[in-house]
């Protein structure tokens, strides 16, 4: 399977979002900048898929985002027929996997 691998600072235009310059670079999300996000993401997969022949990905979200922020990437590429799992990692936590859930009953 292959793995996109998002990074939320990175992988977006310097157009979206509010920079903030400080000790470190901070990148702030607000609800219209969503959308913009979600074609990076499609894009990075639409390569990441030409170049592997496969068709369908893993996607890992990295950095930092507010949690609805979060919510409503994972909620939008949790209905995309070619995104099989969704992970989410930034500098300070492993990776962890958002969907789909495994839960034991």
């Amino acid at each position: 399977m292959v793995i996109v691998r998002f990074d939320l600072r990175d992988d977006v235009p310097p157009n979206v979002g509010h920079v903030f310059v400080g000790k470190t670079i901070k990148k702030v999300y607000s609800q219209e900048h969503v959308p913009d996000i979600l074609k990076c993401i499609a894009g990075k997969m639409r390569s990441a898929k030409l170049a592997s022949g496969q068709k369908i990905v893993d996607v890992l979200l990295f950095g930092f985002a507010s949690e609805q922020i979060l919510m409503m990437i994972g909620a939008n590429l949790s209905h995309w027929d070619d995104v099989a799992d969704i992970h989410y990692g930034n500098p300070h936590a492993l990776p962890c996997k958002i969907f789909p859930m495994e839960i034991n009953e």
